[in-house]
């Protein structure tokens, strides 16, 4: 279940969210294959799999960005 808060309009549309689950794989370029197959719909990669991502057609849609 994702947890959010919200006034009362937000959350009545953010009821209608679904719950997460995890598909397991066997390594990283399997979680890669999984989504590009659609049957997964999201990973989380560490930037050195960026590449092999975006040659399977994957796109990055957030990144993590560290204020030094």
């Amino acid at each position: 279940m994702i947890n959010y808060v919200g006034a009362p309009p937000v959350s009545k549309k953010c009821s209608n969210w679904t719950s997460v689950s995890c598909v397991q794989a066997d390594s990283m370029e399997d979680c890669i294959q999984k989504v590009g197959l659609a049957e997964a719909d999201a990973v989380i990669l560490h930037s050195s799999l960026m590449i092999i991502a975006e040659k399977c057609g994957l796109v990055p849609v957030m990144t993590e960005y560290y204020n030094k």
